[in-house]
This record gives structure tokens, C-alpha cells and sequence, in this order.
């Protein structure tokens, strides 16, 4: 490779690899400005002229912060686009934090784009990882965009987000149960062994999809719990069939029908309230700014908008005053009378 000092102006920035370049850059364009760049980008010169960089996004980006002209850089004359290709998902790799769903992309368009079409095999020997490395990566990718978008690389548990394990844990559940257990795990900041419980439960076939939807609206635990239940009834089962038979016994042991029940029978009401409750946003408090924001509004929608805030309130208040009246009378039993029978 040939080392010149090329115009910053001249790095086509579309051909940077991960959308998650610019990360940290602030620190890393100090620690430039203090020793200098200690080692020089590769690119790749273009027909146009421009450059295409393979190695040293970050390093062009701090590079570029410090409004520097000209950037140290080795000139690559490779052709072979899956050797760049590797190179640069190298390099991320070596980043701290680097995001899973980020290094599933790649590994994603390394095994489906025409330009590559390699196998996991090829890529596991070219990056010293094994084939399993990358296939739990592209399972990430089996989450819809709210999920794969709180999927983070830490190893702790955070609030609102998911780390590789906790997502992976859910790999084998349905698509239809997959996103909506994985965001609730999220906020709820379940365990990866609680999620690997549930993960049993919505692959379990003893429960119908019915009851894995009713499970969403409870809490973690009850789902936690549902899985408690399976496990004693399949010890049961098993002691049931491991139990020697009495050649002479003249009655056979009874058993109930074989069926899974949830932690707890809920009622109507207490199912009503649990999907009200979870249909309706903790309250926040509307800031300011937001509130002022009304000035903007048309004329011609104001009217509009003050009738949708009578609505609001008119339900809400509505509610209010059903459900204090359900609060008494659960606090206050009492028993309605048919006084159609009385006479």
C-alpha cells in the first residue's frame, strides 16, 4: 500500500460501512488533537476520483471534527469487494460497544447480497468466530424494528432495553408472541432464566394461544408462575407413569383430565381492568413547551381540538366514577337482589 496525505473533501461518505460510525467520536478527536493520528485510514481510490474508505471511518470522522484538510491514508488497490468487505466488518468488530443488530446486518448482507453470497461457514473461518457466533447474530434479526432498535451490547440488565442474551432467550417463540414478550421483558427488566421460563411457556402446546394473549396483559411473574405449574404437572405426569401397576390391583388409579390452568382463574372485571390499565399510558407530565405549542395550531382546528379534550375528559371522568363505584362495593360487599321475584 502506497501512504499519502489525501483531501478530506475528495472521502465519499456513502460508502462508510455502519450507520454507527460518528459513536464516541468527540473523545477520540481529542485524544487526536493531543498525540496526533497514530495510525492512517486505508481507502480505496474511485473512478470519479473520490475515495471510498475500507478502514478508519471513526478515525475520518474525529479527523473531520478537528477540521483538518488532509488525512494520513494507505491506498488499497484491491478489487476483491468481499476482502473489503471482511476488513471492515473486522475493524467493527474490535469496537467497544459495537451494536449486535449493527454486526447482524453485515453478516446478514455477507450471506444474501448477489455481490458475496458467502456461507456462515466461509465467514466463521474469515473472522475466527464459529458458525453458532453468527448464527444466534442473524437470529437478532428476527425481532421487528421496535425490538432490534433496544437491543444493546452491554451484559447488564437496563431499563427499557435488551442484551443479546435476554432477546436470544426468546429465539424459539412464535412471531406472533415474540415482540410483544420481548418489549414487556424490556420494561419490566426480567432476567435472562425468567425469559428462558417463558420462552417454555409460549412454545409450551399444553397452553392455547388464548391464554398466552391473556399472559401478556399480567404481569412477568404470572407468566413466571404458569411456568412453575407446567413443570409440576410434567413431574407429575412422570410420576404417574414410572408408579409400578399391581399385577392383582382390581381398580386402576384415577387421575384428573390432563389440562394446564392458569395461576390464578381471573374474573371478568379483573381481566377488564388489567387491559384498561395496560391500554392506558403512565402519566407524564406534559411539559411547557408542548403545551404552549397549541399557539400553532390553525384557527380553523381549534375548535376541533378543544373538542377532542372535552372527549378526554368526559371519558376519563366517566371512568373515574365507574370505578370508584367498583372500589366500594368491592370494599363494601353487598348482594344485588331479583326483585323481579319478589312479590
Amino acid at each position: 500500500m502506497n501512504f499519502e496525505l489525501i483531501p478530506i473533501k475528495l472521502i465519499d461518505e456513502s460508502t462508510i460501512l455502519t450507520r454507527d460510525a460518528h459513536d464516541n467520536i468527540e473523545e477520540l478527536a481529542k485524544n487526536i488533537s493531543e498525540i496526533g493520528l497514530l495510525q492512517p485510514i486505508t481507502v480505496k481510490k474511485l473512478q470519479n476520483g473520490n475515495y471510498r474508505i475500507i478502514l478508519g471511518a471513526r478515525r475520518y470522522k474525529a479527523v473531520k471534527l478537528l477540521k483538518k484538510t488532509h488525512i494520513p491514508a494507505n491506498i488499497s488497490n484491491t478489487e476483491d469487494e468481499t476482502e473489503i468487505y471482511l476488513q471492515q466488518l473486522a475493524e467493527n468488530m474490535e469496537r467497544e460497544n459495537f451494536s449486535p443488530i449493527e454486526e447482524a446486518k453485515l453478516f446478514y448482507k455477507l450471506t444474501t447480497d448477489p455481490v458475496f453470497h458467502k456461507s456462515e461457514l466461509y465467514i466463521s473461518q474469515k473472522i475466527g468466530k464459529n458458525e453458532r457466533y453468527i448464527k444466534r447474530k442473524l437470529e437478532l434479526l428476527k425481532f421487528g424494528k421496535d425490538v432490534q432498535e433496544i437491543i444493546h451490547a452491554e451484559k447488564e440488565i437496563l431499563p427499557n432495553k435488551l442484551n443479546e442474551e435476554q432477546a436470544l432467550s426468546l429465539k424459539k417463540v412464535d412471531i406472533i408472541f415474540k415482540d410483544k414478550l420481548a418489549l414487556k421483558a424490556a420494561s419490566e427488566q426480567v432476567s435472562v432464566n425468567d425469559l428462558k421460563r417463558a420462552a417454555q411457556v409460549y412454545t409450551s402446546k399444553e397452553l392455547d394461544d388464548e391464554s398466552k394473549f391473556t399472559l401478556l396483559a399480567l404481569p412477568f411473574h404470572d407468566i413466571v408462575e404458569t411456568w412453575s405449574i407446567l413443570e409440576e404437572k410434567k413431574i407429575e405426569k412422570q410420576r404417574f407413569a414410572d408408579k409400578p401397576r399391581l399385577a392383582n390391583a382390581t381398580t386402576l388409579p384415577s387421575h384428573k383430565e390432563d389440562h394446564v390452568v392458569l395461576p390464578t382463574v381471573f374474573t371478568e372485571i379483573e381481566v377488564l381492568l388489567k387491559s384498561l390499565i395496560s391500554s392506558i399510558p403512565s402519566h407524564r407530565s406534559i411539559h411547557l413547551t408542548t403545551i404552549y405549542s397549541y399557539e400553532n395550531i390553525p384557527i380553523d382546528r381549534k375548535q376541533d381540538f378543544l373538542k377532542l379534550i372535552d372527549g378526554l375528559v368526559t371519558n376519563l371522568q366517566a371512568h373515574l366514577i365507574e370505578w370508584r363505584k367498583i372500589k366500594d362495593i368491592v370494599k363494601t360487599p353487598i348482594r344485588l337482589v331479583d326483585t323481579s321475584k319478589q312479590k
